[in-house]
């Protein structure tokens, strides 16, 4: 959404006249202020979302983490009974 040169013409006119010129200065700071204080909470928010983001990629990875050493446990468990079978047999 953008403000082209001419909307934003008529809109100060319409201010100046409903407002007037002595209290204008003072709500467009009131305003400026405001657009601040959202853009500051837009800017945690996002930040917020980015952390819980990066949090769920790594708990992922802890899990494939965990799950990898789930597997390499197992294969060396079957590594070992390979071994044991095979040393009955040479007996």
């Amino acid at each position: 959404m953008s403000l082209g040169m001419g909307e934003l013409v008529l809109i100060l006119l319409i201010a100046f006249v409903v407002v007037g010129p002595k209290d204008l200065p003072k709500i467009a700071r009131t305003i400026a202020k405001g657009i601040r204080q959202v853009k500051r909470l837009y800017a945690d928010v996002k930040q917020d979302l980015d952390l819980e983001s990066e949090i769920k990629e790594i708990e992922q990875a802890a899990d494939l983490s965990s799950t990898l050493k789930g597997e390499a446990e197992d294969m060396a468990r079957i590594r070992e009974e390979i071994r044991r079978i095979q040393q009955t047999k040479l007996l």
